[in-house]
Protein backbone atom coordinates (compact mmCIF):
# COMPACT_ATOMS: atom_id res chain seq x y z
CA UNK A 1 0.00 0.00 0.00
CA UNK A 2 2.51 2.80 0.74
CA UNK A 3 4.94 1.55 -2.59
CA UNK A 4 1.29 2.38 -4.57
CA UNK A 5 1.17 5.46 -2.73
CA UNK A 6 4.32 6.45 -3.37
CA UNK A 7 3.63 5.89 -7.11
CA UNK A 8 0.71 8.01 -7.28
CA UNK A 9 2.51 10.77 -5.39
CA UNK A 10 5.02 9.92 -8.21
CA UNK A 11 2.71 10.38 -10.97
CA UNK A 12 0.90 13.10 -9.80
CA UNK A 13 3.97 15.30 -9.42
CA UNK A 14 5.01 13.99 -13.16
CA UNK A 15 1.15 15.08 -14.13
CA UNK A 16 1.23 18.53 -12.69
CA UNK A 17 4.81 20.14 -12.48
CA UNK A 18 7.46 21.06 -14.72
CA UNK A 19 10.28 18.97 -14.91
CA UNK A 20 13.18 21.91 -15.43
CA UNK A 21 11.65 24.44 -12.84
CA UNK A 22 9.38 22.84 -10.35
CA UNK A 23 6.74 25.05 -11.47
CA UNK A 24 3.65 23.90 -11.89
CA UNK A 25 2.84 23.20 -15.08
CA UNK A 26 0.04 24.26 -18.15
CA UNK A 27 -1.97 21.37 -16.89
CA UNK A 28 -2.16 21.92 -13.42
CA UNK A 29 -2.44 25.75 -14.68
CA UNK A 30 -5.54 24.60 -16.31
CA UNK A 31 -7.12 22.59 -14.37
CA UNK A 32 -6.84 25.28 -11.73
CA UNK A 33 -8.36 28.12 -14.16
CA UNK A 34 -11.46 25.58 -14.62
CA UNK A 35 -12.41 24.93 -10.96
CA UNK A 36 -12.97 28.82 -11.17
CA UNK A 37 -15.19 28.51 -14.23
CA UNK A 38 -17.26 25.40 -12.26
CA UNK A 39 -17.04 27.73 -9.09
CA UNK A 40 -18.88 30.42 -10.83
CA UNK A 41 -21.17 28.08 -12.76
CA UNK A 42 -22.62 26.20 -9.67
CA UNK A 43 -23.06 29.95 -7.80
CA UNK A 44 -25.37 31.63 -10.51
CA UNK A 45 -27.20 28.26 -10.42
CA UNK A 46 -27.66 28.95 -6.71
CA UNK A 47 -27.74 32.17 -6.28
CA UNK A 48 -24.05 32.58 -4.70
CA UNK A 49 -23.59 36.22 -4.40
CA UNK A 50 -19.64 35.88 -3.47
CA UNK A 51 -18.41 36.48 -6.94
CA UNK A 52 -14.77 35.68 -7.61
CA UNK A 53 -12.79 37.57 -10.08
CA UNK A 54 -9.90 36.54 -11.98
CA UNK A 55 -6.83 37.72 -13.88
CA UNK A 56 -4.84 35.61 -16.29
CA UNK A 57 -1.13 37.07 -17.01
CA UNK A 58 1.05 35.55 -20.07
CA UNK A 59 4.11 36.15 -20.67
CA UNK A 60 7.34 35.18 -22.21
CA UNK A 61 11.24 36.43 -22.21
CA UNK A 62 11.96 38.77 -24.70
CA UNK A 63 14.81 36.96 -27.17
CA UNK A 64 14.61 33.98 -25.45
CA UNK A 65 15.65 32.05 -28.72
CA UNK A 66 18.81 33.96 -29.21
CA UNK A 67 19.90 33.06 -25.60
CA UNK A 68 19.46 29.68 -26.59
CA UNK A 69 20.95 29.95 -30.06
CA UNK A 70 24.08 31.80 -28.88
CA UNK A 71 24.61 30.92 -25.39
CA UNK A 72 23.50 27.51 -25.44
CA UNK A 73 20.18 25.37 -24.11
CA UNK A 74 22.24 24.61 -20.84
CA UNK A 75 22.25 28.53 -20.55
CA UNK A 76 19.10 28.81 -21.32
CA UNK A 77 17.67 26.39 -18.89
CA UNK A 78 19.51 27.92 -16.27
CA UNK A 79 17.87 31.44 -16.52
CA UNK A 80 14.76 29.97 -17.41
CA UNK A 81 15.27 28.57 -13.51
CA UNK A 82 16.19 31.94 -12.34
CA UNK A 83 13.68 33.88 -13.65
CA UNK A 84 11.33 30.52 -12.04
CA UNK A 85 12.91 31.47 -8.67
CA UNK A 86 12.60 35.00 -8.60
CA UNK A 87 9.35 35.15 -9.38
CA UNK A 88 8.07 32.74 -7.13
CA UNK A 89 10.33 34.08 -3.91
CA UNK A 90 8.27 37.67 -4.84
CA UNK A 91 4.99 36.19 -5.37
CA UNK A 92 1.96 36.05 -2.63
CA UNK A 93 1.09 32.00 -1.49
CA UNK A 94 -2.17 32.40 -3.12
CA UNK A 95 -1.04 33.85 -6.97
CA UNK A 96 -0.48 30.75 -8.83
CA UNK A 97 2.65 30.60 -11.45
CA UNK A 98 3.30 28.02 -13.74
CA UNK A 99 5.51 27.46 -16.60
CA UNK A 100 3.67 26.45 -20.04
CA UNK A 101 6.07 25.75 -22.38
CA UNK A 102 9.60 27.17 -23.91
CA UNK A 103 9.88 30.83 -21.95
CA UNK A 104 6.33 31.19 -21.73
CA UNK A 105 4.73 31.57 -18.41
CA UNK A 106 1.51 32.50 -16.77
CA UNK A 107 0.62 33.66 -13.16
CA UNK A 108 -3.24 33.19 -11.65
CA UNK A 109 -4.79 35.83 -9.49
CA UNK A 110 -7.95 35.37 -7.67
CA UNK A 111 -9.68 38.53 -6.03
CA UNK A 112 -13.33 39.55 -4.89
CA UNK A 113 -12.56 42.76 -6.38
CA UNK A 114 -14.33 43.62 -9.80
CA UNK A 115 -11.85 46.40 -10.44
CA UNK A 116 -8.99 43.64 -10.66
CA UNK A 117 -7.56 45.45 -13.50
CA UNK A 118 -5.60 47.87 -11.20
CA UNK A 119 -4.34 45.45 -8.95
CA UNK A 120 -3.18 43.15 -12.38
CA UNK A 121 -1.46 46.22 -13.41
CA UNK A 122 0.82 46.58 -10.13
CA UNK A 123 1.01 43.08 -10.49
CA UNK A 124 2.77 42.95 -13.59
CA UNK A 125 4.98 45.98 -12.64
CA UNK A 126 6.39 43.66 -10.46
CA UNK A 127 6.87 40.92 -12.75
CA UNK A 128 9.08 43.01 -14.84
CA UNK A 129 11.12 44.53 -12.04
CA UNK A 130 11.52 41.01 -10.97
CA UNK A 131 12.86 39.91 -13.85
CA UNK A 132 14.72 42.61 -15.51
CA UNK A 133 18.25 43.31 -15.23
CA UNK A 134 21.54 41.32 -15.85
CA UNK A 135 21.56 38.10 -14.80
CA UNK A 136 24.87 36.13 -14.46
CA UNK A 137 25.04 33.23 -15.62
CA UNK A 138 28.02 30.71 -16.75
CA UNK A 139 30.18 34.07 -17.00
CA UNK A 140 27.29 35.58 -19.26
CA UNK A 141 25.77 38.88 -18.30
CA UNK A 142 22.16 38.40 -19.62
CA UNK A 143 19.57 41.59 -19.97
CA UNK A 144 16.07 39.89 -19.19
CA UNK A 145 12.73 41.74 -20.36
CA UNK A 146 9.23 40.50 -20.72
CA UNK A 147 6.30 40.79 -22.71
CA UNK A 148 3.38 40.42 -21.07
CA UNK A 149 -0.79 39.88 -22.31
CA UNK A 150 -3.56 40.06 -19.34
CA UNK A 151 -6.83 39.08 -19.65
CA UNK A 152 -9.67 38.98 -17.05
CA UNK A 153 -12.14 36.27 -16.12
CA UNK A 154 -14.58 35.85 -16.50
CA UNK A 155 -15.08 39.12 -18.03
CA UNK A 156 -13.37 38.24 -20.80
CA UNK A 157 -13.84 34.53 -21.73
CA UNK A 158 -16.58 32.43 -20.93
CA UNK A 159 -13.78 29.00 -20.52
CA UNK A 160 -10.24 28.43 -19.01
CA UNK A 161 -9.31 28.19 -22.35
CA UNK A 162 -10.49 31.28 -24.20
CA UNK A 163 -9.28 33.06 -21.37
CA UNK A 164 -5.77 31.73 -21.35
CA UNK A 165 -6.00 32.72 -25.61
CA UNK A 166 -7.28 36.01 -24.71
CA UNK A 167 -4.22 36.58 -22.36
CA UNK A 168 -2.00 34.70 -25.66
CA UNK A 169 -3.92 37.50 -28.21
CA UNK A 170 -3.06 40.58 -25.71
CA UNK A 171 0.53 39.25 -25.49
CA UNK A 172 0.92 38.91 -29.37
CA UNK A 173 -0.22 43.01 -29.27
CA UNK A 174 2.59 43.48 -27.38
CA UNK A 175 5.06 41.45 -29.57
CA UNK A 176 3.43 42.98 -32.23
CA UNK A 177 4.18 46.85 -31.41
CA UNK A 178 7.36 46.65 -29.25
CA UNK A 179 8.49 44.38 -26.12
CA UNK A 180 8.78 44.97 -23.12
CA UNK A 181 5.58 46.05 -21.88
CA UNK A 182 2.29 44.83 -21.35
CA UNK A 183 -1.43 44.65 -22.70
CA UNK A 184 -4.75 44.02 -21.47
CA UNK A 185 -7.08 41.85 -23.56
CA UNK A 186 -9.44 43.97 -25.61
CA UNK A 187 -12.20 42.23 -28.71
CA UNK A 188 -10.70 44.35 -30.85
CA UNK A 189 -7.54 42.49 -30.66
CA UNK A 190 -9.25 39.67 -31.75
CA UNK A 191 -11.02 41.25 -34.91
CA UNK A 192 -7.76 42.49 -36.02
CA UNK A 193 -6.12 39.49 -35.76
CA UNK A 194 -8.80 37.68 -37.92
CA UNK A 195 -8.84 40.09 -40.04
CA UNK A 196 -5.14 39.68 -40.57
CA UNK A 197 -5.13 35.98 -41.14
CA UNK A 198 -8.16 36.35 -43.74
Amino acid sequence: AEANSLIADHYRKWANEDDLTGLPNRRLFKSELEKLYEKLRVGAETGETNKKYFGVILFDLDRFKMVNDTLGHGVGDKLLCEVGNRLKASLAPDQLLARLGGDEFALLIVSPDRNLRETLAAIVDDIRSTISGLSHIDGHRIHVTASLGIAVGPDDAATASELMKAADIAMFAVKSGGRGFHKFYDLSMTIALEQTAT
